[in-house]
């Protein structure tokens, strides 16, 4: 779009500004020549930079071969820390080993001191156990609560633990 500015003054008046604009064909059939975001007229590149990159990666190592994974192993550390390391990435394992080794100094500092962590069927069972009483609240049936125990936690259940469950 070429727009072209006229200024002229009136007798004794202010000056006047005055636009025409002439519109370029359009590139689009039946649009305007202005183009809409990334579809304007001037497509040439900058000279010096400016442009977007062809490739944005950002450095994630393989756990396998992460130089700071294998220095936890050099450290001597178990296995299963080793997992977890790899498993949550470097930068959170440190993070949660400074937060257990923190709450070791609460204990007096001693090296044989233990966080107990209990097992993951503990939450497991916890979760089935309150969705059997959401279930109860809402009128299932003691079979619908022993299907649901089977199905969907993978857990057998006698009609005594269902009711043992709902009593508490």
């Amino acid at each position: 779009m070429v727009v072209e500015w006229r200024i002229y003054r009136d007798e004794g008046g202010p000056v006047n500004l005055e636009s025409e604009v002439e519109p370029k064909e359009s590139p689009v059939e039946g649009g305007s020549g202005a183009g809409v975001g990334g579809r304007q007229e001037d497509t040439s590149s900058p000279l010096r930079g400016g442009g977007y990159q062809d490739i944005c990666t950002i450095l994630k190592p393989d756990p396998g071969n992460d130089p700071r994974i294998r220095e936890l192993k050099q450290l001597g550390l178990n296995p299963c820390w080793i997992e977890i390391a790899e498993t949550v990435g470097y930068e959170d394992f440190l993070k949660i080993w400074r937060i257990l080794d923190r709450k070791n100094l609460h204990t007096g500092g001693r090296e044989n001191s233990r966080i107990t962590i209990p097992l993951f069927s503990r939450l497991v069972r916890q979760q089935r156990n309150q969705v059997l009483r959401t279930m109860a609240a809402e009128g299932a049936t003691l079979q619908e609560l022993i299907a649901c125990s089977v199905n969907q936690f993978g857990m057998s259940i006698t009609w005594r633990s269902v009711y043992r469950i709902l009593m508490k």
